[in-house]
């Protein structure tokens, strides 16, 4: 077995060496009186792509920066120098205290020989001295063995450890037993002296049936001596070590931060405030050096100690720390300045996008500049409930732009709150805020059962929901709603959904069986992909009545003002919703049903498709449509003020249009008909259409439509169903069951709230008109005082 593996990994550093540019060091032999000058990323790389040279010597002679290792290997990035169990690091490294800055290494969810991660892999019998890391990016992800993870080695056996350092993030989604340290994962019988690490460490599995030990310094000490170190870095870990998460050793004059960290214990270390760690005679008192080995200031390292000769970068070093939702729509996040490197930061924030490492050309804040170190709060706004985020906190001095580690965030979902209710006929749901109508959504085992909302809801909220695209549907082609929702004529307003890869959009997706009832929806923002409306995207065998909707809808095709698709009995419904898209209508976009009663005002716009199917009520109409009228302006090929195309079969009745009809191959009342189809005492104005032909229909002058016996000449019904009284509905025909107070309806029919307009015109004519809204059908008295 062990033949086989070197086998594959020979093969692997062949592969790599003509991936990655690889540079011997131009000076030494790897003798401990002449090691090799490593002066660059290229020499440092040199190393992990000759194994053979791994028992060599080796000094560092210059700031390395290795902020491209995120691009190396399909993202996977370093490849740690010394393998566990197959071929150690077994010579010596001194950094000389230059830093290796941003290096990036990213195992998730890869199963390979790669089972102990950092700048080294695993070290026996070896020497690390003065090796500064600085804003370290680690991930790693599942492994069949024990894994290790440190920012400077996963595993050291039998080596010494001095005056080494890091900052930034290590990330362990290992569930197998595992180690993960901020500067080691795992030490046996090994010297760590004068050490330090600010790394943030995150674990994201735990089960408790494995061993998974975190430290802020070390995973695991085994029979170790470590001395003179200290951590600070923030530690999400399920029963983690302040300083060491787990082992036996001796540990002396060692400390922990228990604020940044988050953490009261430790298998080692004394645990102090940020301010004792931040006070030189905290140190001093249990005799740490600061003549010849630390230095501590406040302007680099979070203030905290740091070794005597250590070189920062140029670029500040600063973190994204902390984050935490404080709105559904906002969250607090940390950034904490370690350094602000060779000039003061003028300019700082956080930058965060969906996808992962975002920039400052993704979303951001700009905070403004930065004289000190330490923690700042920058605050993410307009963001999405229940969304996974990727924040980097940036800053800017004179030398240039630097980022912060990459953070990883999620932000609190909108609460579903249990309606009271049983759910039946005698009992049902009582739908009386957004909570309730997410558990709603939520409970697709509730979509047989009778709903009652008993109150305005302001769905808002909605926009910042599931990543951008809003809304869930209520129904769709697994589990359609087949129940009874009753609005009780209350307004659900600013329902949002954005969701163009998916169709079946609106506050309900599939509707089948189901009666859907005094429901209105205003200031709906809804796209979708197909079948698309503010109360259904498809709405089939149902009953819907006395249902309305404002706003805007678009779909790619059969979209509608209140239905996308319609194979139901529609009676007394209405929209003024403006809709765009292809196979539309004002009201419902492809109507196989009963639409009665009814009647649009939005604008409806098509895309511009040779004979497309664009109505002024209804798109496509292969059913039956009697006693509507359609106010709707309409623009596109192929488009009708009431209907766009009438199919076989189909039939209007007792309708009319007024709205402005425009676009190529387009009639006043139906744009295009199919064979065996009709329509009965039908009529649009050939004034206000601008057209004066039609598919089918009569036109009439804009005198003769406000005419009320052009109607009952042509037996219209003005006792139960028509009405007209010169005044509303800009003095044509208008349903019985409409407003009969003079007041013209708008956009908003169903107000959320009592309201009382300005009257026009002011100072007072003979007659005045004054406009007020009310919430739901009552008895009004409105009083004029002089």
């Amino acid at each position: 077995m062990k033949n086989i593996f070197l086998t594959i990994f020979t093969l692997g550093i062949i592969f790599q060496i003509y991936t990655q540019e690889v540079i011997p060091p131009s000076a030494g032999d790897g003798t401990t009186g002449n090691p090799y000058h490593i002066a660059n990323l290229e020499n440092l790389y040199w190393i992990v792509a000759n194994p053979e040279n791994w028992d060599k010597h080796y000094i560092q002679t210059a700031d390395i920066n290795a902020a491209e290792t995120i691009d190396w290997f399909s993202g996977k990035g370093w490849e740690p120098i010394g393998i566990h169990n197959y071929k150690y690091f077994t010579g010596s490294f001194n950094g000389q205290l230059h830093y290796i800055d941003s290096l990036f290494l990213n195992c998730d969810n890869d199963i390979s020989w790669r089972d102990h991660f950092g700048l080294f892999g695993s070290v026996s019998g070896a020497v690390l001295l003065n090796i500064n890391l600085t804003s370290v990016n680690i991930t790693s992800g599942y492994s069949d063995s024990d894994k290790n993870v440190g920012a400077l080695s996963g595993s050291c056996i039998d080596s010494e450890i001095r005056n080494c350092s890091s900052t930034g993030i290590i990330i362990d989604s290992n569930f197998e037993n595992s180690y993960s340290g901020g500067l080691i994962g795992r030490t046996v019988s090994s010297t760590i002296e004068n050490c330090y690490s600010t790394c943030s460490l995150k674990y994201i599995y735990n089960f408790s049936f494995y061993e998974s030990k975190k430290g802020g310094l070390i995973g695991n000490v085994y029979d170790s001596d470590i001395s003179n170190c200290y951590s600070a870095g923030k530690i999400l870990a399920d029963s983690p070590g302040g300083l060491i998460g787990y082992g036996t050793g001796v540990i002396n004059n060692s400390f922990w931060d228990i604020e940044t960290s988050g953490v009261s214990t430790s298998a080692g270390g004394e645990g102090k405030t940020t301010d004792e760690m931040r006070d030189i005679n905290t140190f001093l008192n249990e005799g740490w050096d600061f003549d010849t080995v630390w230095a501590i200031n406040n302007i680099n390292n979070y203030g905290y100690p740091f070794l005597k000769g250590q070189t920062f970068p140029p670029l500040p070093i600063i973190a994204t720390y902390d984050a935490h939702s404080t709105s559904l729509s906002t969250a607090e996040v940390i950034v904490q300045v370690v350094s602000t490197g060779d000039s003061d930061i003028y300019e700082h924030g956080i930058c965060w996008n969906l996808t992962g490492v975002p920039t400052i050309t993704d979303s951001k804040t700009e905070d403004g500049p930065v004289t000190v170190i330490g923690n700042f709060i920058s605050e993410m706004t307009d963001i999405y409930s229940g969304t996974v985020y990727y924040i980097r906190s940036y800053a800017y001095n004179s030398a240039g732009l630097s980022y912060g580690n990459e953070l990883v965030f999620t932000t609190d979902s909108y609460p579903a709150v249990a309606p009271s209710g049983t759910g039946t006929e005698l009992e049902p749901y009582v739908i009386e805020s957004l909570s309730n109508l997410k558990w709603m959504s939520d409970n697709r085992s509730s979509w047989d059962k009778y709903f009652w909302q008993t109150g305005n809801i302001n769905a808002y909220d909605t926009k910042y929901w599931n990543g951008g695209t809003g809304w869930k549907s209520i129904g769709d082609d697994l589990n359609q709603f087949t129940g009874v929702y009753d609005g009780q004529g209350y307004v659900i307003e600013n329902l949002y959904i954005n969701n163009t890869d998916e169709s079946y959009q609106g506050l309900f997706g599939i509707v089948n069986e189901a009666d859907l009832k005094n429901i209105y929806i205003t200031l709906a923002d809804i796209n979708g992909l197909g079948n698309v409306g503010a109360l259904a995207g498809f709405c089939a065998n149902s009953n819907v009545y006395n249902c309305y909707s404002t706003g805007n809808i678009e779909g790619k095709y059969y979209a509608g003002g209140l239905i996308g698709e319609n194979s139901s009995y529609l009676e007394t419904c209405r929209s003024g919703v403006n809709v765009k898209g292809s196979i539309i209508g004002g009201l419902v976009g492809y109507n196989r049903g009963v639409v009665s009663q009814s009647y649009s005002r939005g604008n409806v716009t098509g895309d511009d498709v040779e004979n497309n199917m664009t109505g002024g009520l209804v798109g496509w109409n292969i059913s039956e449509i009697n006693n509507c009228f359609s106010a709707s302006n309409v623009d596109d090929a192929g488009s009708g003020g009431l209907v766009g195309f009438n199919g076989a079969g189909s039939i209007i009745r007792n309708s009319f249009c007024y709205g402005a009809v425009s676009g190529r191959q387009s009639g006043g009342l139906v744009g295009f008909l199919e064979y065996k189809n009709s329509s009965e005492n039908c009529f649009w104005d050939v004034e206000t259409s601008g057209l004066d032909s039609s598919a089918t229909g009569t036109g009439l002058t804009s005198a003769q439509m406000k005419t009320l016996s052009t109607y009952t000449d042509a037996g219209w019904n003005f006792e139960d169903i028509w009405a007209m009284d010169g005044v509303t509905n800009n003095g044509y025909p208008f349903l019985a069951w409409m407003s009969t107070t003079g007041i013209e309806e708008n956009n908003n029919l169903q107000p959320a709230e009592f309201a009382l307009f300005q009257n026009y015109p002011n100072p007072f004519n003979p007659v005045t008109t004054i406009k007020f809204s009310i919430p739901k059908d009552q008895n009004v008295k409105l009083s004029v005082y002089n």
